[in-house]
């Protein structure tokens, strides 16, 4: 859980999750918790009309229109919409599963 990675470090991170994610993040394990220990940035889609109501930092990224979830779910299926170099890297270190 995220709660778990967090409590390792001492100081005060930022935690960056897309819009995606955003709209669950109530459902997060000890998410209240996570907002005391974090900076939350939120990563908004150019083309997502999203508005989130906790505390957070505001990312625009008007560069590439993809989320994690999506890059998981195609290394999981295989396909390679990636750039085969970054494709070759997450199979290579068996990212995402």
């Amino acid at each position: 859980y995220t709660i778990d990675t967090i409590k390792d470090y001492s100081e005060r991170i930022g935690l960056i999750i897309g819009s995606d994610q955003a709209r669950q993040f109530k459902r997060w394990k000890d998410w209240e918790q996570i907002l005391e220990r974090v900076d939350l940035i939120v990563a908004k889609r150019q083309c997502d009309p999203f508005e989130f109501d906790l505390p957070h930092v505001e990312l625009h990224n008007d560069l590439i229109d993809i989320s994690s979830t999506a890059i998981r779910n195609s290394v999981l299926d295989n396909q390679k919409f990636l750039d085969p170099k970054v494709f070759r890297y997450i199979k290579t270190r068996r990212l995402y599963g």
